[in-house]
């Protein structure tokens, strides 16, 4: 409530937020930059919801913007038992539907 009165005390630096079951994904939000991560397919996604807020250009075959967000969804999942974020068995969709959502 004293963010919604007034002048926020605290600001977070990242948004972290997740989603369970067969669909199983994290996300982080940092500035401009949205990345997702397909816990069950090792997927990724990066959004700049600036210039992309309907998050239609993925942006994660662009190395330089991804390697950060990657390092910032790795330190909210550091300890995590359920999930295993391994940053050398990552797939950046680039651009490329999903494959956690139509799995053969």
């Amino acid at each position: 409530m004293p963010t919604l009165r007034g002048p926020a005390q605290a600001v977070r630096e990242d948004l972290h937020g997740e989603h369970a079951g067969p669909h199983a994904n994290h996300f982080v939000i940092h500035g401009r930059f949205k990345y997702i991560w397909y816990a069950h397919t090792n997927e990724e996604q990066l959004f700049d919801l600036a210039d992309d807020p309907r998050e239609l250009n993925d942006l994660s075959g662009h190395a330089e913007t991804l390697e950060p967000m990657r390092r910032r969804i790795a330190k909210h999942l550091k300890g995590r038992k359920d999930y295993s974020y391994n940053m050398r068995k990552l797939r950046p969709l680039a651009n490329r539907p999903p494959e956690t959502f139509w799995r053969k």
